[in-house]
C-alpha cells in the first residue's frame, strides 16, 4: 500500500482551493487535520507513490504561481520536502505545457 501525500500547512480557504486544483489534474485529495495542522492528503492505494510525487508536485507548483504563495510543505513516509514556487512564468508554464518531445508537432 502506498503512503499518504500530505501538503501542508494549509488554511480551511486554501486547502479547499488546493482540492479543487489537484482534481483538475485527476488527483484526489482530502482537507484533513490532525493536531490543529491543516493539510491536503492524497492516498492513491493503487499508484506508485514515486509517480504521483512527481505529478503532486507539479500541481503543487502551478498552484503556489497561481495564488502567489512562495512555498508549502510536502510529506511523504514521514519524509518532509519543501515544494516552491516557480521564479519565473517559464518555470510555471514548465509543470502545464507538454516538453517538445511529446508534443505531435515538429
Amino acid at each position: 500500500m502506498a503512503a499518504p501525500i500530505r501538503i501542508g500547512t494549509l488554511d480551511a480557504a486554501e486547502a479547499d482551493d488546493l482540492v479543487g486544483a489537484l482534481a483538475v489534474r485527476g488527483l484526489v485529495g482530502r482537507p484533513v487535520v490532525v493536531d490543529g495542522e491543516r493539510f491536503v492528503e492524497l492516498h492513491e492505494a493503487h499508484e506508485e507513490t514515486e509517480r504521483l510525487v512527481a505529478e503532486v508536485t507539479a500541481a503543487v507548483e502551478a498552484w503556489l504561481a497561481d495564488r502567489g504563495r512562495p512555498a508549502v510543505e510536502l510529506t511523504v513516509a514521514g519524509r518532509a520536502f519543501p515544494v516552491q514556487a516557480p521564479a519565473s512564468l517559464d518555470e510555471a508554464l514548465r509543470t502545464r505545457l507538454p516538453s517538445r518531445s511529446d508534443s505531435p508537432l515538429p
